[in-house]
């Protein structure tokens, strides 16, 4: 830690006066719309990419007290062995050239001829799950691929569909090298640009727009950002959640306040740049790294050389890891009431996140206290993680025949199909799905975990009649004494909503908007699931003998990050 404190030399400093400009720039860029940057339907296509290319600073390895970052972040582009030898970076495939491009995009009009006529919405959508699912089949950095993969980006831009799009862009990313986040925000621009706002201002869509504008501003990519934030100013009003509503004034507002303080702190990184050791500059630029971008790991370094004794003992021993992360915690939380105004809530937030780190090696009244505090402490946005947009049918599908239409994931009826995502969520979360039968008469479940513990809360089950946690210590939904029982839950046609809240000490299952069912338990022991999905770590959907259409599934990460499940 001290050698990387130590070599905070020009390449750092450069880097982050880059950030200024990008800021800057930023500034101009939030009422311009993007500039469209065609597609494979034109012989001239070229993927889309940022006019200043992210170049974050390096950040110093974070001590083991500190949260980790979020699993949304864009992976780096190279792994440096610990050997010290170079990084290796990820091998692409190069992008079809001109000829190649033309020749597919005749037979791709000859194959889609049909489906390139209806260009409603849903018939848009309908088309990019198809070539989505096409192009999965097809080898991997084929040409045949790329085109496909283009295609089904523009079809979902038309159709409004963020999901698909991203899920498209990622794969383009891994195996042609192109800019993930750049071709992301281009499909923004379009679909949010060429709608009407309350056709793109869908709760799935203005997540994955805010989560695209938190990853932007990781990587100090305040210019892109601003292209995402132009469409949020757009759709705001038309946004439906009142919550999410929320949550986009409050990401502008933020991101200003960063591009604010990033101007404002342009002297002191200068100053730090000709001076490493002024203790004023180590101040000003530490408390615009942890208490503005919240990145610690860069900022905590520079705290610990700064002006301010109070926040240089406290970096300097959540550096040193010489006390523990509630002692730790205790600091910032006393801290955070003296700081400015604009500083105190990332300082909250940074003691409840090694609030929650400590818990589990806490008891009695010291126990509750923290989770006291970490309940009154205001965590802002909590991270949506949209698991239709993770899921892939050739890889998640443990059992039946599961199909992507028109954006819902439908099951089939056979007996106990079902489903795993490829994610792993944190200790305390909610888990909720939006559903509708589409026939049949029989259950629909959600695999959850808790504790490590795979655990199945099954709705509607035995002919629609009884709903509960199962198995818990030996014992089935129906004489759980968590069940809850009655004529008929779900009829044909009607859409409903399902969400778990895993917490610290229960879990509580609200169908409608209402409370159902609560299982009290700390760890989930006990619990068996009798539907496995081959991790118990993971999250899966459950029918049976029922066809049930699943509009919405996503995790809401309340104590911090979840992170990708290991491929399977």
């Amino acid at each position: 830690m001290k050698s990387l404190v130590k070599h905070f030399d020009s390449n750092v400093l450069g880097c982050m006066l880059r950030v200024i400009a990008c800021a800057v720039g930023a500034v101009i860029l939030i009422v311009t719309p993007a500039a469209k940057a065609g597609s494979i339907f034109d012989d001239d296509y070229v993927p889309p990419k940022r006019s200043e290319p992210a170049k974050p600073s390096p950040a110093p390895v974070a001590p083991s007290v500190t949260p980790s970052s979020s699993p949304n972040a864009p992976a780096p582009p190279a792994v440096r062995p610990p050997d010290g030898t170079p990084p290796v970076r990820a091998v692409h495939r190069q992008v079809p050239d001109h000829a190649t491009r033309t020749k597919l995009r005749k037979l791709f009009e000859e194959v889609y001829a049909k489906e390139l006529k209806d260009r409603t919405p849903a018939g848009r959508r309908k088309l990019a799950e198809s070539l989505l699912d096409e192009a999965r089949k097809n080898p991997e950095g084929s040409p045949d691929r790329f085109v496909l993969l283009t295609g089904a980006i523009q079809s979902a831009e038309e159709g409004q569909s963020l999901r698909i799009c991203f899920a498209a862009a990622k794969i383009l990313s891994s195996e042609y090298g192109t800019d993930e986040l750049a071709t992301e925000a281009d499909a923004i621009s379009k679909a949010g640009g060429d709608s009407t706002p309350a056709a793109f201002a869908t709760v799935s869509n203005i997540e994955a727009a805010l989560d695209l504008a938190d990853q932007l501003v990781e990587e100090d990519d305040f210019a892109t950002a601003a292209q995402v934030e132009a469409v949020l100013q757009r759709v705001i009003g038309s946004i439906p959640d009142a919550d999410l509503k929320s949550d986009v004034r409050n990401q502008i507002r933020e991101v200003a306040a960063m591009r604010e303080a990033t101007e404002k702190v342009a002297p002191a990184i200068t100053k730090l740049k000709q001076s490493p050791e002024d203790p004023a500059a180590n101040l000003a630029v530490g408390s615009y790294y942890c208490f503005q971008l919240g990145k610690w790991g860069i900022g905590l370094p520079l705290l610990a050389k700064s002006s301010d004794p109070e926040l240089m003992k406290l970096a300097g021993n959540e550096l040193a890891g010489s006390a523990g992360a509630d002692a730790i915690a205790d600091g910032w939380y006393e801290a955070a009431p003296k700081l400015a105004p604009a500083d105190s809530p990332k300082a909250l937030q940074h003691a409840a996140a090694l609030y929650r780190t400590a818990l589990a090696d806490l008891t009695g009244l010291r126990k509750l206290a923290v989770e006291k505090r970490i309940d009154q402490i205001p965590q802002g946005r909590q991270r949506r993680i949209d698991l239709l947009a993770l899921f892939d049918p050739a890889t998640d599908v443990i059992k039946g025949n599961w199909r992507m239409e028109d954006g819902s994931l439908l099951s089939d009826s056979s007996d106990e199909p079902r489903v795993r995502f490829p994610y792993h969520p944190p200790a305390e979360y909610d888990f909720r799905i939006e559903f509708t039968r589409i026939k049949g008469n029989d259950n629909v479940s959600q695999v959850f975990t808790k504790g490590g513990h795979a655990v199945r809360w099954a709705m509607a089950a035995y002919r629609n009649r009884v709903c509960g946690f199962e198995v818990i210590d030996g014992v089935n939904c129906y004489d759980s004494k968590t069940s809850a029982k009655k004529d008929k839950w779900f009829a044909v046609g009607k859409k409903h909503s399902a969400v778990l809240k895993i917490r610290a000490q229960s879990v509580q299952a609200i169908i409608d908007g209402k409370l159902i069912s609560e299982w009290e338990t700390d760890d989930g022991r006990g619990a068996t699931n009798p539907i496995p999905i081959g991790d118990d770590l993971a999250l899966g959907l459950g029918t049976c003998r029922s066809v049930f259409a699943f509009s919405e599934i996503e995790v809401v990460e309340v104590s911090g990050p979840g992170e990708m499940a290991p491929p399977k």
